[in-house]
């Protein structure tokens, strides 16, 4: 088995290959085909290491809305930015409270996913261009 590096309270594997998650999360993501399929793979990532009941993810500007699984009693929110770039909105929710480790965990996850997100939405239509 590999390396292991102890991140935000986790045990974070890395590959055979020696990548971290985030090394692997980043190849994932730059490979996904478009805005749905981004964010598919990134719920089903984070899910490895934070169990969520659902995420969702919007952007009123372009009219994007994403949603997968359901909606627990306890959310995490987040706006995205890249530079002054308004990406949208994500959030997870579960039916308990997200650990100060977890939040880290996702937000980095997040800092990895913000310019492939930004990426795919330059190829999404606006509101009105659809």
């Amino acid at each position: 088995m590999g390396m292991t590096t102890e991140t935000f309270g986790f045990e974070l594997d890395h590959s055979p290959a020696g990548l971290s998650i985030y090394d692997e999360l980043k190849c994932l993501l730059d490979t996904a085909s478009n805005l749905e399929n981004l964010l598919d793979v990134f719920y089903f990532e984070t899910q490895s290491w934070i169990s969520s009941t659902g995420m969702r993810f919007s952007n009123s500007h372009k009219g994007v809305r994403y949603q997968v699984g359901v909606d627990g009693q306890y959310r995490c929110n987040y706006r995205l930015f890249a530079n002054q770039d308004y990406l949208g909105e994500i959030s997870f929710s579960r039916m308990s409270a997200f650990e100060t480790d977890e939040l880290e965990l996702i937000e980095s996850m997040l800092s990895v996913a913000i310019l492939p997100i930004r990426s795919q939405l330059r190829y999404e239509p606006g509101d009105g261009e659809r």
